[in-house]
């Protein structure tokens, strides 16, 4: 088939006997070849340069490659050849591509001064417009010294000689049926113009520019060089170095290549680039967009940016690349800092309630372009801010760096003042900050700045003046009058509950309840403690929520001898819960007193004795001890769950525990008890010292704690048929020894003293190893061997002698 085809192509050209010759125009007819470049540096990209003037001629520089693509048109061909001829020392070919016209490509040569390529189909036809192939041509040699256009290189497309199958053609069925061809021209140079810079911004010479602008300028390599911008040379290259740029605000030059950015385009990709420099602040802080200092000349220097020209392109006598540009100096001077410092956060936040008496004040204070926002200033000075800081409770005081209470640190766009008042703010109150003075590097000054924060009221209510007091001794009709104040929000009057002797007193009064910390009670009922609640009833309640004033007034007289306690509850208006308020007074016994109730076993000493002992249940986990003493002593009470088989050593006499002493020496004594077990039969011991140190007691006084009651009301008896039953309340029983008709009298629990430590009871009648009990008919109840000795308990007839033995 190849050698039938080569025959047929023959044929063709002996039917065509002339020869088309190379034209410098546009290719016409039905079936045509030209070149198209790719870059294109003329008019256009055809081989004429759109014209076929010289001056309009692509153009291309030593060093340089460009694509020239085989356009081919036709009516309808099935195969086609072409043939380049060219100069070997100006341009070399390379990269010899198929296209995409013809299915089928063959011969394909690009040595000898001849680029061929052979298109073909086996069957049917291509037509239209289309590629038959790319070349790419490398500039090897100027074709001209200095830029000359007289003897442009030719890429020839050979038509040859009808007939001859090694020529360019488009055939059909073996016939050479092409029209025309367009050859391509170009010029081939030594790029020897220079790169420059241009079109600064901020303009050269600008003023009052921006602190926040970037620096833009334009790098470019033009064929006819600065002044010109027309045409192209080989593009910039934008390394650096050997490129530098520099600004200089009058401490010497400083290098901007970190901070530039390139974006260049053209002809060649590079012949114009548009340069970016984004400099760090010269605050030196993270996040900071301010790019230059305030009020400030600036040169900006840019040098030794260099071409693409060739290092070998001087074949002709031109000079060699690459071309650096000449140096070029723009200036711009910034704007002023006109705007003053600021706070921009304080701690307490302003307008904020509810802070520590002890909290430190602290105040954030920035320098910038803009409030909010991200441009610094010229920078606090730190050394001219002042602060006043007031209240109620705190005099005006002036704070400034280098005082004792305050603390500077550096902080972003400025400093934070820290202010530690060298006492507390009182609870409650508003306190008043004010800032001023402070200035920046340029001596703008901030307009005073005040703001408040309140303090918060974290201290309950208490009580205070109470007549009659702890202890006092009162008369059987007394009236008790009190304080509860509150140093901060003021007292709630509807959280107050007073209790006087088992009747409690409220606001508007009615049934309640009490909870704070450890006690929960509530009541079935209460008296009003405004008053009215009888026929000459004079309680009642006088004064503001800082002080409230109460006076309760008993309905029914004392008893002589009583121990009258008093309970007081309440709670400020921001909730604080005052801890409860427990005193006692006692009311006069005419003609000294009588015998307490309790237990036997006292400590006693001759001419000291303890009347009057009452037990009286606080809450369901509070009792209060009281009693008289004959003689002024401190007074304590020893206390369990269990009493002792004899009255052991101090401090506890053989108790579970002991309160502590009051330490005031009278006659009269109340103790309360707390932490108790509600519903557990308690033993208490009055305990007294003198002022000779000697220590006596009294009887021991029981009794059980009682749960915390919670009383409902009735629903209407119209909606519910009755009321559930109201719950049963017992106390455990109080463990007695077995019913005799004889006890021992206190003399006969004997205590003998022995080295032995400490065990539990032993039950009798069978005595430990080693013990001998000698007694009359009698029924020893425990032995016990504790606190290195024994201890027996039982019964017997009185005045029996009981005698024990140890071996």
């Amino acid at each position: 088939m190849k050698h039938g085809w080569s025959r047929v192509i023959a044929v063709v050209f002996v039917m065509f006997c002339f020869v088309i010759p190379a034209q410098a125009a546009a290719p016409s007819g039905a079936d045509t070849f030209q070149l198209l470049a790719s870059p294109f540096t003329g008019a256009d990209n055809t081989g004429d340069g759109g014209t076929g003037a010289a001056a309009d001629l692509n153009y291309f520089y030593v060093g340089q490659t460009f694509t020239a693509t085989m356009e081919i048109v036709s009516g309808g061909t099935d195969a086609a050849n072409i043939w380049i001829d060219h100069d070997t020392v100006n341009v070399t070919p390379s990269s010899l591509t198929d296209g995409s016209y013809f299915s089928s490509y063959a011969g394909q040569n690009t040595s000898g001064g001849q680029v061929r390529l052979t298109g073909f189909r086996t069957s049917g036809t291509s037509s239209g417009t289309g590629t038959f192939g790319t070349v790419d041509w490398t500039m090897v040699a100027p074709t001209s010294a200095a830029y000359g256009t007289g003897t442009p290189e030719t890429l020839d497309i050979d038509v040859g000689v009808i007939g001859d199958s090694t020529e360019s053609n488009v055939s059909l069925s073996g016939l050479d049926i092409l029209d025309d061809e367009e050859d391509f021209q170009f010029h081939v140079w030594a790029d020897t113009e220079k790169p420059y810079a241009l079109n600064p911004s901020p303009a050269d010479a600008a003023t009052a520019v921006a602190v926040t602008v970037n620096y833009l300028f334009d790098l470019r390599d033009s064929k006819n060089g600065e002044g010109d911008n027309s045409g192209v040379g080989t593009g910039v290259s934008t390394a650096t170095p050997p490129g530098a740029i520099t600004a200089d605000d009058g401490g010497g030059p400083s290098s901007l290549t970190a901070f530039d950015s390139y974006s260049c385009s053209g002809t060649w990709g590079t012949n114009l680039c548009n340069v970016t420099v984004n400099p760090a602040p010269p605050s030196g802080i993270s996040g900071d967009t301010r790019n230059w200092e305030y009020a400030t000349g600036y040169d900006i220097d840019i040098s030794g940016f260099e071409d693409l020209a060739s290092a070998s392109q001087d074949q002709l006598g031109d000079a060699n690349g690459p071309n650096a540009m000449d140096p070029k100096t723009f200036s711009f001077t910034t704007e002023a800092d006109t705007v003053p410092p600021q706070v921009v956060s304080e701690t307490p936040a302003r307008t904020s309630a509810g802070n520590s008496v002890s909290t430190n004040v602290t105040a954030v204070v920035h320098d910038k372009k803009t409030y909010p926002g991200t441009v610094s200033g010229t920078g606090v000075d730190s050394t001219t801010c002042k602060f006043n800081v007031s209240s109620p409770s705190f005099a005006l005081t002036t704070f400034q760096e280098g005082d004792a209470e305050v603390t500077v640190t550096p902080a972003d766009y400025g400093f934070e003042y820290e202010i530690d008042p060298a006492s507390d703010f009182a609870q409650d109150e508003t306190v008043t900050v004010s800032a001023f003075d402070c200035e920046d590097m340029a001596t703008n000054v901030i307009v005073t700045d005040t703001w408040t924060f309140t303090t918060a009221d974290s201290d309950p209510p208490f009580v205070s003046g109470a007549v009659p007091g702890d202890d006092d001794e009162i008369a059987a009709d007394a009236t008790f009058v009190l304080h509860v104040e509150d140093n901060g929000s003021g007292v709630d009057l509807g959280s107050v509950v007073i209790f006087v002797d088992g009747t409690f007193y409220t606001d508007g009064g009615g049934a309640g309840s009490v909870t704070t910390t450890g006690t929960d009670i509530s009541f079935g009922s209460s008296l009003d403690f405004n008053g009215g609640n009888y026929v000459g009833d004079t309680t009642d309640v006088t004064g503001s929520p800082a002080d409230y004033t109460f006076t309760i007034d008993p309905a029914a007289d004392f008893s002589a001898g009583e121990a009258v306690p008093v309970l007081v509850y309440a709670a400020d208006l921001d909730g604080n819960l005052m801890p409860q308020e427990v005193y006692a007074a006692v009311v006069e016994t005419p003609g000294g007193g009588g015998g307490g109730s309790g237990g036997g076993g006292p400590i006693i000493l001759p001419g000291r004795t303890i009347d009057d002992l009452r037990a009286t249940q606080i809450d369901e986990d509070s009792v209060l001890v009281a009693w008289r003493s004959s003689q002024d002593a401190t007074g304590r009470v020893a206390y369990g769950d269990q009493s002792p088989l004899y009255l052991g050593s101090e401090p506890n006499y053989g108790y579970a525990a002991s309160t502590e002493s009051d330490g005031t020496f009278r006659t009269y004594h109340s103790v309360v008890i707390d932490g108790l077990v509600s519903g557990i039969l308690y033993r208490f011991l009055p305990v007294n010292r003198d002022r000779t140190g000697a220590s006596f007691t009294g009887p021991e006084v029981r009794l059980a704690t009682r749960p915390s009651v919670v009383f409902e009301s009735c629903p209407d008896a119209a909606s519910v048929p009755a009321c559930p039953p109201a719950p049963t309340l017992s106390c455990p029983a109080v463990p007695t020894l077995p019913p005799t008709t004889y006890p021992l009298p206190p003399s006969s629990v004997i205590y003998v003293p022995v080295p032995a430590p400490v065990t539990r009871p032993v039950a009798a009648p069978t005595a430990p190893s080693g013990i001998t009990v000698l007694a009359p008919p009698a029924r020893i109840g425990t032995i016990e061997r504790i606190l290195g000795g024994y201890a027996l308990r039982g019964t017997a007839r009185a005045g029996s002698i009981v005698t024990i033995i140890i071996r």
